[in-house]
């Protein structure tokens, strides 16, 4: 493993896909039938060490996902679950090249992140552009971006969870938060501040809080006793607004007793997580919301849900439906036509974990929370 600082680490660990398990809930509309070809189960051919970011990538039908403790990027096929390895990014200043997360930008580029929290533009060939996104600015004594855990695109910024930096020697003081930093390299990276968030144990195990439609960003904030989504709008200077809609049965948080100090105790803290009814992650498809929770289920397993949420107005819940996997920990994906659950086991020492299957789920099954099997046939 390139993990150089505790920092490194944490970025590694908070792409580290969403968890999800929801206890029976509660049907608010009434679901369709399911159809024969809902969802589908494919064994991953070269398996990932860990997760710790994936997108789908539309122009070539692939699952790009993030391997730091290979340092590689993957690309997936959804129908077979052959792996493509792709080459390292040759990087402008022959930096080694440890990957830890990536998103889509406008017009096809992306944005990738590594482990020392640099951000890379590349093109659509994932080639390095000149124009990196500048989000670290040392010389300064005013407020400056110290570690990204986790990250979405907006328009031509970046809403992110993290720490901030004020000050400098003596009077330097930390404070985690969400806010937002520009990725235009010709703007300021001075950060604007969201929302203050100090808690950021659920951010450290990879949780995916953050998702944005063209038009806002909505983030779950779980630094409170009572966990709330909130929504920014895409221009600097806007305020947050809280949503109402949230699941009555995840509305209260669990606080780990473990630490995650390094590897050596991510087996003993995911395990806790592994214990916990709480809501899990957030993801968007066709403006609407859906947030991820989970519940542990009988002889160690995991129930999975997902809750839909339409964010007009204050936000209104339309109901649920749960997934068809039993995995301990879950990396969700979602896409145009499909949603992608990648199956991960329970961390265990040195943080090996099993990563062999993925669930493909078609995307009208979800829109519609179609009741699918408990598990799909495999492909």
């Amino acid at each position: 493993m390139h993990f150089k600082n505790q920092p490194a680490f944490a970025l590694a660990l908070s792409a580290l896909c969403c968890w999800a398990t929801l206890f029976p809930a509660r049907a608010l509309s009434a679901p369709s039938a399911t159809p024969p070809s809902a969802c589908y189960r494919v064994n991953l051919r070269e398996r990932p060490a860990w997760i710790s970011s994936a997108v789908y990538l539309d122009s070539n039908s692939k699952l790009l996902v993030v391997d730091p403790f290979q340092n590689k990027l993957f690309a997936y096929g959804p129908e077979d679950g052959e792996a493509r390895r792709l080459e390292d990014v040759e990087l402008k200043h022959s930096s080694p090249f440890y990957p830890t997360s990536i998103a889509k930008l406008p017009k096809g580029d992306f944005l990738l992140e590594l482990s020392d929290g640099e951000l890379v533009r590349l093109d659509s060939e994932f080639h390095a552009r000149e124009d990196q996104a500048p989000t670290r600015e040392k010389a300064t004594t005013g407020l400056r971006l110290g570690s990204l855990y986790q990250w979405k695109v907006l328009g031509d910024s970046i809403i992110a969870y993290g720490s901030l930096i004020r000050g400098s020697g003596d009077s330097m003081t930390v404070e985690f938060a969400f806010f937002r930093v520009p990725v235009n390299g010709a703007e300021s990276a001075t950060p604007e501040i969201l929302k203050v968030s100090k808690d950021s144990s659920f951010f450290l195990v990879g949780n995916s809080y953050i998702a944005t439609t063209d038009e806002a960003a909505y983030f779950v904030s779980m630094d409170e006793d009572r966990p709330a989504i909130y929504r920014v709008g895409a221009a600097r200077g806007q305020g947050i607004e809280k949503l109402s809609a949230f699941p009555p049965e995840f509305r209260s948080r669990p606080s780990f007793q473990t630490k995650m100090t390094g590897p050596n105790s991510a087996a003993n803290h995911f395990a806790e997580l592994a214990t916990f009814s709480v809501a899990s992650g957030l993801f968007e498809q066709d403006g609407m919301l859906y947030l991820l929770a989970r519940r542990p289920g009988s002889k160690g397993q995991t129930a999975w849900y997902l809750y839909k949420i339409d964010p007009a107005g204050r936000g209104e819940l339309l109901g649920s439906m749960k997934l068809p996997t039993t995995a301990e920990h879950l990396t969700v994906v979602p896409s145009k036509d499909h949603w992608f659950l990648l199956e991960r086991g329970p961390v265990q020492a040195l943080q090996h974990q099993v990563i062999a299957r993925m669930d493909v789920i078609n995307s009208p099954a979800i829109a519609t929370l179609t009741p699918l099997p408990s598990t799909c046939p495999s492909k």
